[in-house]
């Protein structure tokens, strides 16, 4: 959490420390204790550290290497057993989405998303990712259809977004 804040607010020297504090404890026996048969903490812990990479990654406009860090989040993420709810927070593979929109690749966005909307249905993150990446392709009609879904998920709301991440 320190190293996804300090990601947001630019301090990037500080946020690899913490990347580093967070491998260290991967890579330690402390791990151990926290793993049970009802904790998958290892895995999760290395979703973390792949998403923390990916977002310094982004940050420093590494956008090839923050894709690899995330789709590797979400290889971990879709290996983790059915829990509600999730044992992680959130769909990684909204990060790749928006990676891949910001790079105006909305083909493979589009892709993402759809394969995220199959895990998770009526997700307003992915649905508006979706609609910004079909918009893109000026696939007008499927975006206005999208879009449509998006905003009857999205009624109850209190957050406008701007994209399909946090």
């Amino acid at each position: 959490a320190r190293g996804m804040a300090l990601t947001a607010k630019g301090r990037l020297e500080e946020a690899v420390n913490e990347k580093v504090s967070l491998r260290s404890f991967l890579n330690s026996e402390k791990i151990a204790a926290l793993e049970t048969v009802e904790v998958p903490a290892v895995r999760l812990i290395e979703i973390a550290d792949h998403v923390l990479a990916g977002k310094i990654a982004e940050q420093r406009d590494q956008n090839d290497e923050a894709i690899a860090q995330f789709k590797a989040a979400v290889e971990i993420q879709d290996g983790l057993p059915y829990m509600e709810p999730p044992y992680w927070y959130y769909p990684v593979r909204q990060e790749v989405g928006a990676v891949l929109l910001k790079l105006d690749r909305p083909g493979e966005a589009e892709a993402v998303y759809r394969e995220d909307l199959k895990q998770h249905p009526r997700n307003g993150w992915s649905l508006f990712g979706l609609a910004q990446s079909l918009h893109s392709q000026g696939k007008v009609g499927e975006a206005a259809e999208v879009q449509k879904q998006f905003e009857e998920a999205w009624s109850q709301a209190d957050v406008r977004l701007t994209a399909s991440r946090f």
